[in-house]
């Protein structure tokens, strides 16, 4: 009987043990990176090139002095556009749900597409993190930004393409 105790409080323990493994209690190791966690964005460049017309774009949309601004420059053609816009406005691109933009919009690298339009972007996120990189297709927030801009009269797109 004693032998059956002693091999039943083993197996407990062996059992309590095995738990508290699976549990995940485990420590991670220091160098382990998890994923970002991106929030409002402060300010958004994209530099838009490629594509069968050869562009060359800089869209921009920032906060300046408690002023808000978007910007398209056309480096090819030295054309530029800068447009003073609500608050509204702004916060209209810049408060979307990142997390899922990035998980609906990444570009496959392994894809090569003659005349694709490449985008390089910059994003600087309220919580201090920063996104740069070429993973995303941005047309979606270039639209947006382009919506924007063509409220406004004195944003004139007439010639500013080619």
């Amino acid at each position: 009987m004693n032998k059956i105790k002693i091999y039943n409080k083993i197996t407990a323990i062996l059992f309590v043990v095995l738990a508290i493994f699976l549990s995940g209690c485990s420590q991670q190791s220091d160098n382990y990176e998890s994923k970002p966690v991106y929030g409002d964005a402060k300010s958004i460049m994209i530099k838009e090139t490629g594509g069968e017309d050869g562009r060359n774009l800089v869209w921009q949309i920032k906060e300046e002095d408690g002023k808000y601004f978007f910007s398209v420059d056309n480096l090819k053609y030295d054309r530029h556009i800068l447009q003073e816009i609500t608050e509204e406005e702004y916060k209209s691109v810049t408060c979307i749900d990142y997390e899922e933009y990035f998980e609906n919009y990444l570009r496959d690298n392994t894809l090569i597409i003659m005349d694709d339009v490449y985008h390089h972007t910059i994003i600087e996120f309220t919580n201090n993190i920063t996104y740069e990189g070429d993973d995303y297709y941005m047309t979606k927030i270039i639209n947006m930004m382009y919506d924007i801009a063509c409220k406004y009269d004195t944003c004139d797109f007439t010639d500013f393409f080619y």
